[in-house]
């Protein structure tokens, strides 16, 4: 029997029975392609790991920063208004953020 290939690039005729063989382009062709897509993926596995982890840790900083505001304007010698502004520095700077508003509204530069 003759087996016909075809590839992008030749027609390849072979008189082998049961079997197919493939030309140089071919292999190149069908390895190529799964290997890129396990090195996508696993890529893509690797920076999600690391920006998964990255971001819990600044939601929870940013959480607990949230509640600190909360309780530290039941005390009464704290005195910081919640408005968009603390509420936005205490989000993304967490604690420090916290910090920062406790001390600008200390010395009376803004809240």
């Amino acid at each position: 029997m003759i087996y016909f290939i075809l590839s992008r690039y030749t027609v390849c005729y072979y008189s082998v029975p049961h079997t197919i063989l493939l030309d140089k382009g071919m292999a190149a062709e069908l390895f190529v392609g799964p290997a890129l897509t396990l090195l996508s993926v696993a890529l893509l596995i690797i920076v999600a790991w690391k920006l998964g982890k990255g971001l819990v840790l600044l939601l929870i900083n940013s959480v607990v920063g949230m509640i600190i505001l909360i309780l530290l304007n039941y005390l009464p010698f704290v005195k910081i208004t919640i408005n968009i502004w603390s509420i936005l520095i205490v989000a993304i700077g967490g604690i420090p953020g916290i910090a920062l508003v406790v001390l600008l509204s200390h010395f009376g530069i803004a809240f």
